[in-house]
């Protein structure tokens, strides 16, 4: 009796590490019941398109192959604050300023100071607290997000490609001719990228055959390539040498004179020629004007500058 006891008794241990282990096993996979009830509760963003776009003004792209809305790129912030949810801080606190077509604007300021929120803002990421966008007299939040979208064009900070050729990187809607691709690239100092990789050169997910400043500079090709009247610029020469960063610059202000440039920058020297620069501080704007007579007030972008 007592051995047959202890055979049982051992078989019992081994049961319950198997149930613990089942247990175990159960819970983890009603973590993924959890989070699917949890993106159910996420607030969705806008529809991605409505009624009163077909509505709207249609104008020639700079490309040629496409109509826009936009007909100059004039941009106004009235009155307009954001935050990221509803109760959190307000991250932009309303601002009120102006961007004139084909104006070359920095954004500068401290980390924090709500310049990529600025981005994110244009592109409705984040829906305004207060106050509205205009682009040409349009008020952006009564806009389809997937026409407001394909009508602007942003160079993030890290690049982003897709597993495929270089000519899907460059051109995932097969919109534009190799001749056309090629001229780009050499806008933008991928000639010896050129010259070794044909477009058809394989790029692996994320680019990871790739330097970061090749990837980066194929983000912005893509933009180049694009040609909205309305291009930002995030942080898009982080990861690029001094020569190059100046050769873009040229680039720029060649190839997109007739667009209207945001830059967000923590480099003073790549905006430092432009038209107007944009001093953020804890979400508000402390300075606006040009580099040189903010340069001769000594605020804080002159601070910054030093």
């Amino acid at each position: 009796s007592i051995g047959l006891l202890l055979t049982y008794s051992l078989n019992i241990i081994k049961q319950l590490f198997s149930l613990m282990g089942r247990f175990s096993g159960l819970s983890k996979m009603l973590i993924s019941v959890e989070r699917c009830e949890n993106f159910t509760k996420i607030v969705q963003e806008k529809y991605p398109t409505l009624i009163t776009d077909k509505d709207l003004p249609k104008y020639p792209s700079y490309n040629g192959k496409e109509t826009t809305f936009i007909s100059n790129g004039k941009i106004n912030f009235n009155d307009y604050s954001v935050k990221y949810r509803p109760n959190t801080p307000i991250v932009l606190k309303n601002l009120n300023f102006e961007i004139k077509p084909k104006e070359k604007v920095g954004v500068v300021g401290r980390t924090g100071s709500g310049k990529s929120t600025l981005c994110l803002s244009l592109f409705r990421l984040l829906e305004p607290t207060s106050g509205n966008i205009f682009i040409d007299g349009i008020n952006i939040s009564e806009i389809g997000l997937e026409l407001l979208r394909k009508n602007l064009t942003i160079i993030p900070q890290e690049p982003i490609l897709i597993e495929g050729s270089l000519r899907t990187n460059i051109d995932p809607t097969n919109c534009y001719t190799d001749t056309e691709i090629i001229e780009i690239l050499s806008e933008v100092g991928l000639d010896e990228f050129f010259v070794n990789k044909n477009l058809d050169y394989h790029i692996e997910d994320n680019g990871i055959n790739l330097s970061i400043g090749e990837k980066q500079l194929i983000c912005i090709a893509r933009a180049f390539l694009k040609k909205t009247k309305i291009i930002l610029m995030d942080e898009a020469t982080a990861n690029i040498d001094y020569k190059t960063e100046s050769f873009l610059q040229n680039s720029i202000n060649q190839g997109m004179k007739e667009c209207t440039v945001i830059t967000i920058a923590h480099r003073i020297k790549t905006i430092i020629n432009y038209d107007k620069i944009i001093v953020l501080k804890n979400g508000e704007i402390v300075e606006i004007d040009s580099p040189k007579n903010l340069l001769i007030k000594k605020g804080l972008f002159y601070q910054l500058y030093k």
